[in-house]
């Protein structure tokens, strides 16, 4: 990569990160076994939902002064309870892939 080079244009677009998405989301696709890529998505979407549960968790647990919830009914325990609802569904769907995805986030 050549740094003192002066960009084509104003927005630089990750063409090489692209490229790899695609190839990454389209083989097992392309293969004929989408079976393969919705469990790992799957568990990608449900560590994502628990990581914003176990983060809403910590910031009522401390009582942070930029944590103010809008929903009248917010409850920092009901957090921590989506956050382990999450993981054990995760574990439940497939342990394996589960591990695997924790291991790679």
């Amino acid at each position: 990569v050549d740094s003192s080079s002066s960009p084509r244009t104003t927005v630089e677009v990750p063409k090489r990160a692209l490229w790899i998405t695609w190839l990454i989301a389209s083989l097992p696709t392309l293969a004929g076994n989408i079976d393969f890529v919705s469990p790992t998505v799957t568990m990608f979407f449900l560590f994502m939902y628990s990581g914003i549960n176990f983060s809403c968790f910590l910031l009522g647990v401390t009582k942070s002064p930029g944590f103010r919830p809008t929903f009248p009914y917010f409850n920092h325990y009901i957090s921590f309870l989506g956050f382990v609802w999450c993981i054990g569904l995760a574990l439940i769907i497939d342990f394996f892939i589960a591990c695997i995805s924790m291991i790679l986030q």
